[in-house]
């Protein structure tokens, strides 16, 4: 995540891809997420503290 991250600019919006390699791969857990499954997140870039 943090390569995506490095680019954005404070009140940027962005749609990150996370491929199932660099996730949660074939894990079956309690986030009720399928094995294997690819993330995608769209997040709005705030700031720092």
């Amino acid at each position: 995540m943090n390569i995506g991250f490095q680019r954005l600019r404070s009140g940027a919006k962005a749609i990150i891809l996370v491929p199932s390699a660099l996730g949660f791969q074939d894990r079956d857990d309690l986030l009720r997420i399928p094995p294997d499954s690819n993330l995608i997140y769209e997040v709005e870039f705030l700031g720092f503290d």
